[in-house]
C-alpha cells in the first residue's frame, strides 16, 4: 500500500479494506480491539479481523495468504496486525466467546469481548 500518513484514520481504514478485498474479494473486514473501542491513541496499532469463505480460504496457503494481506496494507507509520480465520472458525469463536461472558455475567448480555466488538465494513 502506498504511503498514506496524511490522510484521516477514516481514509488508511477505508483504504486496507480495498486492498484486503482485492485479494479476498467475498471478505468480511472486522476493526477489533483499541480502534473499535474508540479507545486508540495516537501510537495504537490496527487490529483487523479478515473472514473469508470456509471452502475459498481452505484451497489456499493461508501463511502465503498473510503475508500477501500484510504487504497489501502495511503503512511505514501504522502497526497493522492480521487475523485470518474461515467463516465457520470466526462463527465458533464468536459462539465461544459469547457463552463465556454469558456464563460470566450471568445473563444475555453482551459484554466487550474480542469476538463481539467487532465492527464489519461492508464495501459497495
Amino acid at each position: 500500500m502506498t504511503e498514506a500518513s496524511a490522510a484521516p484514520i477514516e481514509q488508511r481504514l477505508w483504504g486496507m479494506a480495498v486492498a484486503i478485498r482485492r485479494l479476498i474479494p467475498a471478505a468480511q473486514i472486522r476493526l477489533f480491539r483499541s480502534w473499535a473501542r474508540g479507545a486508540a491513541r495516537h501510537d495504537s496499532d490496527i487490529d483487523r479481523l479478515i473472514t473469508a469463505p470456509d471452502a475459498w480460504l481452505a484451497s489456499r496457503d493461508r501463511f502465503v495468504l498473510l503475508a500477501d494481506l500484510w504487504g497489501a496494507v502495511a503503512q511505514s507509520d501504522l502497526l497493522v496486525d492480521l487475523v485470518l480465520h474461515s467463516s465457520s472458525e470466526a462463527a465458533r469463536r464468536a459462539e465461544l466467546a459469547l457463552g463465556a461472558t454469558r456464563g460470566a455475567a450471568g445473563s444475555d448480555l453482551l459484554v466487550a469481548n474480542f469476538e463481539l466488538q467487532l465492527f464489519i465494513l461492508t464495501l459497495k
